[in-house]
């Protein structure tokens, strides 16, 4: 999946990490039942990191959701949090981009700042491998149902 397409939908989620690193994968297994349950209005993008090219696609946007694992909390714990730009200056010049940094990039080149958010799912295993470990596995489905539940708040409030 090219991970670098202008975005098309109204609705852009962003699923990141390495299918080859265990749970670090989950965001590439999310993706891959979203695209069997989406709509007509959300693209999704696979993508081992966050670049700064990605900041034109989500200007496109009127909502984003960023999907990844994270590592130190119990393993299949789903966290959701809003996003918001920071302050470029922390993030200039780096490897690293973060959800905040490419959302302030999309508004300070594009001028466009779409409601965002970062759905993760804690891991357990980030060792060599392709499948999930069995924590994070029984949380997709939650995970899954949490952001449907973005999009479809979005898409009621957009047209109500």
């Amino acid at each position: 999946m090219d991970p670098l397409p202008a975005c098309r939908k109204d609705v852009l989620v962003i699923c990141c990490g390495n299918p080859l690193r265990g749970d670090d994968g989950a965001g590439w297994h999310a993706a891959g039942q979203l695209e069997h349950a989406a709509d007509g209005g959300t693209d999704i993008i696979t993508c081992r990191q966050l670049m700064p090219e990605l900041s034109e696609t989500i200007s496109r946007a009127g909502l984003v959701i960023f999907v990844d694992a994270r590592q130190g909390e119990t393993p299949g714990n789903i966290r959701i949090e809003p996003v918001f730009p920071s302050d470029m200056e922390r993030g200039s010049f780096t490897h690293h981009f973060d959800p905040a940094l490419l959302l302030s990039y999309a508004e300070k080149l594009y001028g466009k700042k779409p409601e965002a958010y970062l759905a993760t799912v804690a891991g357990r295993s980030f060792d060599h491998e392709e499948k999930l470990s069995p924590e994070t596995a029984a949380a997709m489905p939650a995970l899954l149902e949490k952001i449907g539940g973005i999009i479809a708040q979005y898409r009621d409030k957009d047209h109500a």
